[in-house]
């Protein structure tokens, strides 16, 4: 049987940039076995099915697959899903502004479209959890499981740490670029650390001087081998996490705080995300990650 399908290219602004993702806007009718084979099929980081809400106070119900599992929440398929269904024309009349509630593993994720000139190209998320921190990992530990030194690890603002919003990660900062660079994409390390604490994947960063910064705060690289992702060229879940652990560490009680991180320039595929963290009574109360997406390509898929 046929099923449409759109790609679109995530976190960016222009095509062959950012992540790839593809979407299925009508996934009726499919088992569970047969969305896994078709993620397997594209062999993106990530494809979504998309179904109709179970609460009729939602948009729609959402199921993410990596070419290796069904994971409960991500970043860019959330942008990714919301910007291909407004320019499909599923939602009636999206504007700019609208808001969409996406049903997922990981609880109902909040959106917000964003355009201009009449036509949706990005979208907001709001993370569906916060402050999940699990503990420092050593940091012998840590560099190692990016081919690194102890010595290329920061830990002036905090220990390599394990943290969730819906999906684990190890977040390490290192010391420069060269650093960033030189860590490990084999999946040897990573996959090993990875299988060991349980995580979704190891993201590696580093805080660019004010010199170099360019618009850009950050420099990161992913890694999610145990999902079939080798290196992901955006990811929103993980930087939801970095916003989530950098608003931890600001001492403000109340205040919105905004970075950009580039991702994916190692991969020949650069991405740009805008993290924002919310603290009111000194605790975070709201992370939020927004990017563009570009529609790629369109067509069908013949499922047996």
């Amino acid at each position: 049987m046929p099923y449409d399908f759109v790609t679109l290219d995530v976190f960016t602004d222009k095509m062959f940039g950012g992540n790839p993702l593809a979407v299925l806007p009508d996934a009726r009718g499919l088992e569970t076995e047969q969305m896994q084979a078709i993620a397997r099929e594209f062999n993106y980081s990530e494809t979504t099915f998309v179904l109709p809400p179970e609460d009729e106070n939602n948009t729609r119900k959402v199921r993410i697959f990596t070419p290796m599992a069904e994971i409960p929440f991500a970043g860019h398929p959330n942008v990714g899903t919301a910007v291909a269904l407004a320019r499909l024309n599923l939602l009636g009349d999206a504007v700019a502004g609208q808001r969409l509630f996406f049903e997922e593993g990981a609880g109902v994720v909040a959106l917000t479209l964003r355009g201009n000139g009449g036509e949706i190209d990005a979208a907001e998320f709001v993370a569906p959890q916060i402050n999940q921190f699990e503990g420092d990992v050593p940091v012998d530990e840590a560099a190692k499981s990016l081919g690194l030194k102890p010595e290329q690890v920061v830990e002036a603002h905090h220990q390599p740490t394990v943290m969730s919003v819906g999906v684990r990660f190890l977040y390490i900062e290192l010391k420069d670029l060269d650093a960033l660079a030189a860590s490990e994409a084999a999946p040897g390390p990573v996959t090993r650390i990875s299988a060991s604490r349980g995580l979704d994947g190891v993201f590696a960063y580093v805080r660019m001087d004010e010199a170099s910064k360019n618009g850009v705060d950050f420099r990161a690289r992913v890694y999610a081998p145990v999902h079939g992702v080798m290196e992901d060229p955006a990811t929103g879940s993980a930087n939801a996490g970095l916003a989530n652990l950098l608003g931890s560490l600001n001492g403000d009680k109340d205040a919105k705080l905004e970075w950009n991180v580039a991702q994916g320039l190692e991969m020949g595929r650069p991405s740009r995300l805008h993290l924002t963290a919310e603290r009111n009574g000194g605790e975070i109360s709201e992370v939020r990650v927004a990017g563009g997406a570009v529609v790629a390509c369109r067509g069908q898929i013949n499922v047996p």
